[in-house]
């Protein structure tokens, strides 16, 4: 008897606790509750330490932040609200809502989700705040001026090249995977940003560490339970992305190192340079802007971001080619009757706008940054209601370029909506797959180029094919970029011997 009676004073205690809790809880969070009251998800419990993130499980997307949003617009929908953890989050999939938001000053801060990103990140480019993002950036746009372009497409051509050759010297096996399409983003990056003579002899891990990696961050960024200093260092895997980020630093390392011996006075060459290479600028920006560790973290973020989100493009554009024969046909027309056997030249880059049509539909479809997050440093004011400072919004990208009020038969893999006849039938602020605003993708135009010349130079030398029938097959995750939870058949098959060499002509 006196044990049932300490048992339930001990619940009647924490009873107590968790009325107390609530009670400061709602009351120092008032703002967001009085926002949260007109949004979807609102009655959905918020418990301590987790907030709403077990909807993350009754979806049974643990690991999947697009399959879960995927699930809320089904079943609850957008607008929504969100608790992860102690932290409010605002979910939109409205174009006019998400364009006010990226282009508002006091909401050009990440999203706290990315404290998680951040503790492996660190001091990079992709997590710091606005006001020293903004001195940085204007920095680094020196290396992505349009002047840029000419010697980047040289290098991308050429890089293209080695690409067919390595192709075709597979003995057969000419069916590619993620990781193929990622080693060679990661060429092309160290090809036009870094500058050096030679590539580290232990480049092919850098791709295999960046999969993993986003597939262990995915998990955690669902976690909002366990600190990220706890799960990096006991959870599985927070102990694979501690030792996959540990060989990522030390490859980005000895470029580092080998780029230190090959030029003495960064500064004065960099005074002397038009276009100058993304790690030159950086080297120059030390002890000013940047220190050591500067450098380190954002050469491995620009490092992982070119090959992660471009490598995880070509191996979906590649596949839907296949998919889709009429497309392919109209490519291969196009770099044929405009560039013909010849090397693919910088003037002849803007002429490819069915190509370049190609590379916009796969991104609407599968835009690699399918989420968006921001904190705000002030209330935003989005016209019928008003944000709270404070508060996280959460813009999903890939739920605006699906959604059939703005694109009619939205999962239909349909190139000619971006040709430069029907530019005017895209509903405003309903593409955004680089995002928009001052926090935009810095190399947009470079990413476009290097994205074309590839599928030019792929097409006009193999017919693709794959066993795929629709877009729907996909089924798609992200953490930080997206790609499919599974392998995709894309296979590669020589056109006629005179077309395979055409294109190989040295420039």
């Amino acid at each position: 008897m006196y044990f049932f009676l300490d048992f339930r004073s001990v619940l009647v205690f924490i009873g107590q606790l968790l009325v107390l809790f609530y009670v400061i809880f709602v009351t120092k969070n008032w703002r967001f509750f009085k926002f949260a009251w007109h949004n979807n998800g609102f009655f959905f419990p918020m418990f301590p330490f987790i907030g709403t993130m077990y909807i993350a499980v009754i979806a049974g997307q643990r690991k999947n932040v697009i399959a879960m949003a995927d699930f809320v617009q089904k079943y609850i929908g957008f607008p929504f609200n969100l608790w992860h953890g102690y932290d409010y989050y605002y979910f939109t999939q409205d174009p006019n809502e998400a364009k006010t938001l990226l282009h508002n000053l006091g909401a050009q801060n990440k999203g706290t989700v990315y404290n998680d990103i951040a503790y492996v990140f660190q001091d990079s480019l992709l997590t710091i705040e606005y006001k020293r993002w903004r001195l940085r950036r204007k920095e680094y746009a020196k290396c992505f001026k349009p002047s840029s372009l000419k010697m980047f497409s040289l290098d991308y051509y050429k890089g293209s090249s080695d690409f067919i050759r390595e192709i075709m010297a597979q003995n057969g096996r000419q069916s590619l995977s993620y990781d193929d399409f990622t080693k060679y983003a990661f060429k092309n990056f160290f090809l036009t940003s870094l500058g050096l003579d030679k590539q580290p002899e232990n480049m092919h891990r850098f791709g295999e560490c960046l999969m993993q990696f986003q597939e262990d961050v995915a998990q955690k960024l669902l976690d909002p339970l366990t600190p990220v200093s706890m799960w990096y260092y006991l959870s599985p895997g927070g102990r694979n992305t501690a030792k996959n980020m540990k060989e990522i630093t030390s490859i980005s390392r000895q470029i580092f190192e080998d780029k230190t011996k090959q030029r003495a006075d960064f500064k004065a060459f960099i005074e002397h340079e038009d276009n100058p290479a993304l790690l030159d600028l950086m080297m120059s920006l030390k002890g000013t802007l940047l220190n050591d560790k500067n450098v380190l973290d954002d050469l491995v973020f620009f490092s992982a971001a070119a090959s992660d989100t471009s490598g995880h493009f070509l191996m979906i554009c590649f596949t839907l080619i296949g998919m889709f024969q009429d497309v392919q046909e109209k490519i291969y027309q196009e770099i044929v009757d405009l560039v013909g056997q010849k090397p693919i030249l910088p003037d002849d880059v803007p002429k490819l706008e069915y190509i370049e049509a190609v590379v916009h539909e796969t991104l609407r479809l599968f835009p690699v940054i399918p989420i968006l997050s921001r904190k705000l440093d002030k209330d935003v004011d989005l016209g019928d209601k008003v944000i709270p400072k404070g508060s996280n919004v959460g813009i999903s990208v890939y739920h605006i370029q699906r959604n059939p009020t703005y694109w009619p038969d939205p999962l239909k893999f349909d190139p000619t909506r971006f040709l430069p006849e029907n530019a005017s039938k895209i509903q405003p602020n309903t593409y955004m797959a680089f995002s928009s605003g001052p926090r935009d993708c810095l190399g947009k135009a470079q990413a476009l180029c290097m994205l074309k010349i590839t599928i030019a130079s792929v097409v006009r030398n193999f017919k693709v094919l794959s066993k795929h029938k629709s877009v729907e097959e996909f089924k798609v995750m992200s953490a930080l970029s997206l790609k499919t939870t599974h392998p995709l058949d894309c296979r590669f098959v020589p056109r006629t011997a005179e077309l395979q060499h055409g294109s190989q002509e040295e420039i």
